[in-house]
């Protein structure tokens, strides 16, 4: 009887070892796969073109933070020129003569920016566009992010992009 406990529980250590082994190695599998997909959909995803925006900002003025609407904006994103890795500029024009220069690298659907030049002259100003895709994986569109942490001249916003041209 002593002996068939022993038996028992040796086996129950050696199918824990098993199974953790079998967990430990697909997890490896899972996270090759998802870092090979990511590289596909970059490599596949067309971002560049021109975009509609409008969205909301919360900005810092004169001391007071408050919500201002963005309309009438247009993003054209371009693969920065001579440039071999995905490195994209995105410039920007909007109202009462705004334009902005925006440069950053691709990440599977996400565009990483920083602010290069802007006419309003706040920095330093960081952009994430998330893009969009239809079923048959054309970008359609984007939701940007805005961020620009310093307090007086703090800026969170949210931005919408519709593809209009290529």
């Amino acid at each position: 009887m002593l002996n068939s406990k022993k038996k028992i529980k040796s086996l129950l250590k050696q199918s824990f070892v098993l199974s953790l082994s079998a967990l430990l190695f697909i997890s490896c599998e899972v996270e090759t796969n998802i870092d090979e997909n990511t590289d596909e959909v970059s490599e596949t995803l067309d971002i560049e073109g021109e975009y509609e925006c409008s969205g909301e900002c919360i900005i810092t003025k004169d001391g007071e933070r408050s919500v201002i609407t963005v309309s009438s904006e247009t993003d054209v994103v371009e693969s920065y020129p001579e440039a071999k890795e995905p490195l994209y500029q995105v410039k920007i024009s909007g109202a009462d003569n705004f334009h902005e220069l925006e440069i950053g690298a691709l990440s599977g659907a996400e565009l990483h920016t920083a602010t290069a030049e802007v006419s309003d002259s706040t920095y330093p100003v960081l952009e994430k566009y998330i893009f969009d895709t239809d079923d048959s994986g054309n970008v359609i569109g984007f939701t940007k992010i805005v961020r620009n942490p310093t307090n007086e001249n703090f800026k969170s916003c949210v931005i919408y992009g519709k593809k209009v041209t290529k």
